[in-house]
């Protein structure tokens, strides 16, 4: 069995201290080789989702005034982006 949980940040000087980005990621694969694990727990976040407010609905309701914001519905457009982008972010990491 294994357990995984957050990754790290992923800001954008997250890793500019040289480290291998993935390196837990790598180690976790390289065991996972050499006596297959049964079982894959994973807790925290997977995927940062922080990217999400580079789309373009999402930034223009987040740069609005917090009370339009608030008061703001969730569209069907929303809820189709915000799908796409996490099931993007899934398949992709």
């Amino acid at each position: 069995m294994a357990y995984t949980a957050c990754n790290g940040n992923e800001g954008p000087q997250a890793w500019a201290c040289g480290q291998e980005r993935n390196e837990r990621w790598l180690h976790l694969a390289a065991e996972h080789a050499a006596r297959p694990f049964h079982l894959l727990l994973q807790g925290g976040d997977q995927p940062y989702a922080d990217a999400l407010w580079r789309i373009p609905i999402f930034a223009e309701w987040r740069h609005q005034p917090w009370r339009q914001r608030r008061n703001a519905p969730f569209t069907p457009a929303m809820a189709e982006a915000a799908r796409g982008f996490f099931f993007d972010s899934y398949c992709r990491l």
